[in-house]
């Protein structure tokens, strides 16, 4: 799987700069990113 070398902030400042959660600190996910979430997790589930 792949790796992150980003730190967390740098992660949570793209997540939220893309519309995945609402603040780039302690955000919530927004529903874009609980749907992106869902398909993840449906991904896993077949691989």
């Amino acid at each position: 799987m792949h790796k992150l070398s980003a730190d967390p902030a740098t992660v949570a400042e793209r997540l939220y700069t893309r519309g995945f959660v609402t603040q780039p600190e302690d955000g919530f996910l927004t529903p874009l990113g609980s749907e992106i979430t869902e398909q993840v997790h449906k991904l896993q589930s077949v691989l």
